[in-house]
């Protein structure tokens, strides 16, 4: 799925969150106004049907976990984590890659979420699957001088994030129908995924960028058996 297609349906979700803190907002107003001092006979019946009532119709309090699932299923309905394109044969005769991670919003950085952390993570897990990490030095002298390009995207609203992140390999390639033509930096290998969380829980993105990183190391590894 295209990045462009994907940070749509990001904003989507952003709206429907927007929708569900307005009816939870709207629902607890409505609770507020219904626990008002109530008219009472003198037997109290006329109070106990009225609780009855309030008990049986009144919108009951959904937990965070709620809206959580629910922005995960709509994603999971929408394709999460599909498929980009293989890109694997691109990977062959690698030795590995410099690390490049995007900057983060600084509202990300204040609820627990850097990019140091990232850029560790992603480190750490492919030297653990054996692949290289290149040295800014290093890289000008592999062909190609190939990058492992991470954006990670949240965007905060209220008590929730979502989240678009992508992964790339990104080397310079040749055109076949002109080789005489250098593209520097061109996309061969892409992979990415969306989806919302409780903001409590952003460092969990994290998890979903190492799981990127294990499917980059799947491909890589499949063609490059020696690494």
């Amino acid at each position: 799925m295209e990045r462009s297609t994907r940070f749509i349906i990001l904003l989507v979700i952003m709206a429907g969150l927007g929708c569900l803190l307005w009816v939870e907002i709207t629902s607890a107003n409505n609770r507020g106004d219904s626990s008002e001092t109530t008219p009472q006979s003198r037997g109290g019946g006329l109070a106990e049907k009225k609780e009855i009532s309030d008990a049986t119709d009144e919108p009951q309090d959904m937990p965070l976990e709620f809206y959580e699932n629910l922005g995960r299923t709509y994603w999971e309905q929408l394709g999460n984590r599909q498929r980009i394109g293989s890109g694997k044969e691109t990977l062959r005769g690698l030795e590995g890659g410099l690390i490049i991670i995007e900057e983060l919003r600084p509202e990300a950085e204040v609820h627990g979420l850097t990019r140091q952390q990232i850029k560790t993570d992603v480190e750490l897990s492919l030297r653990r699957n054996g692949i290289r990490v290149l040295t800014k030095e290093e890289i000008t002298e592999r062909q190609g001088m190939p990058q492992i390009y991470v954006n990670v995207n949240p965007v905060i609203s209220g008590r929730f994030v979502a989240y678009d992140i992508s992964l790339e390999l990104r080397q310079n390639v040749i055109l076949f129908r002109d080789q005489t033509k250098v593209v520097f930096g061109a996309t061969t290998w892409r992979e990415g995924t969306t989806g919302i969380l409780n903001l409590s829980n952003i460092r969990d993105i994290r998890e979903e960028v190492k799981g990127l990183v294990d499917m980059f190391s799947d491909d890589f590894l499949a063609v490059n058996p020696a690494n």
